[in-house]
């Protein structure tokens, strides 16, 4: 009840609840849900937060670029220590101020990791997958696809995986309704956009 609190009265004739406790997702039109899908939300140590944002973009085959928790926990401890495959594994690019560099040329022990950006390209093995939906917000929070190997998770009745963005399991239909409603596009013009992510 608390953090009903914190939610605006009013949430428009059109919106998306993400529901972290229920792990589940609906989109809500004049007080009906006209769809709904099952997600995977943050745990608790990177638990989804709360917060009410407009959602602004369909990103179809996105790049991934790695937060700030990532960076500090996953990526830093590594490099540390010379060990560079991290990078090579997950097929990611370090960039400091927008200028590639080779990551072997920096003393990570001495540097800042977060004043450098990491990112992986869209395609297949992308941790976005096919599409993110963006709603800008200060929690760099937004929906997402999920890879190949972490859709057996949407069978558990328990789905707390990973951090705190919101993982869906049928991406491609939501961004029909998104997109049927907020700018009248048909399935099939979703479907080629999918197809070539």
């Amino acid at each position: 009840m608390e953090r009903w609190r914190w939610m605006p009265e009013d949430l428009g004739p059109l919106y998306v609840w993400n529901n972290s406790p229920e792990f589940m997702l609906y989109v809500v039109k004049d007080g009906k849900t006209i769809y709904a899908d099952k997600t995977l939300v943050g745990t608790l140590n990177y638990a989804t937060p709360v917060f009410s944002a407009d959602m602004t973009t369909v990103v179809f085959n996105p790049d991934w670029v790695a937060p700030e928790t990532v960076l500090t926990e996953n990526l830093l401890p590594p490099l540390r220590d010379q060990n560079y495959s991290i990078l090579k594994i997950h097929k990611l690019s370090v960039s400091y101020n927008g200028k590639p560099i080779d990551p072997r040329g920096v003393d990570w022990g001495r540097v800042d990791i977060k004043a450098f950006t990491f990112t992986q390209k869209g395609g297949p093995e992308n941790v976005l997958g096919k599409v993110k939906f963006v709603f800008p917000n200060r929690h760099t929070v937004y929906m997402h696809d999920t890879l190949a190997y972490r859709k057996k998770y949407f069978q558990k009745p328990m789905r707390a995986i990973g951090h705190d963005c919101v993982r869906m399991e049928k991406p491609e239909q939501f961004a029909d309704v998104l997109l049927a409603e907020g700018k009248g596009w048909q399935a099939s013009q979703v479907k080629e956009l999918w197809d070539k992510g």
